[in-house]
């Protein structure tokens, strides 16, 4: 064999590896489906809600092979931003019901577990292709837990 055909024989060996590895990719990324930004803001008893986990549950069925479900982290300035797949990135079209659950740390959940599931959701949003506000979550007149406090000294038993 001659250098020129091992050298076109091995371009092709590397063509055919590097199509094999752009199928194997899109394989794995295609059980996503698309995602719309999606955005709102959360009060609660007139605060921002800072740290509160937004989580969006189908109501449609999963909107994955794997159940993704769209959330977000509540801002100092009330505001959120969804993801599915990575961080902020939206969440795919449908129906979905929205939880809320506010705890900061390993601390129990402000809202008491009030709406940290769907039968309990704080409200029921449609998410469409094209950029989403949501309507503002405001819960008033709540029983909220006071935020944890820093503990001075050790910890005792």
């Amino acid at each position: 064999m001659s250098s020129s055909s091992r050298d076109r024989l091995s371009r092709l060996a590397l063509l055919c590896m590097a199509c094999g590895l752009a199928v194997g990719c899109s394989r794995r990324e295609h059980w996503m489906n698309d995602t719309y930004p999606a955005s709102g803001v959360v009060l609660v008893n007139g605060e921002h809600a800072e740290g509160a986990l937004i989580m969006l549950f189908p109501s449609d069925g999963p909107v994955d092979v794997r159940n993704s479900k769209p959330w977000g982290v509540v801002n100092a300035d009330g505001s959120y931003r969804l993801g599915t797949y990575e961080l902020e990135d939206g969440a795919p079209p449908g129906e979905y019901d929205v939880t809320l659950v506010w705890s900061l740390g390993l601390g129990p959940d402000r809202l008491k577990g009030a709406h940290s599931v769907p039968e309990k959701a704080v409200m029921h949003v449609t998410i469409s292709q094209t950029n989403n506000e949501l309507p503002p979550i405001e819960l008033s007149g709540v029983s909220v837990l006071p935020p944890p406090t820093a503990r001075s000294g050790p910890l005792t038993p």
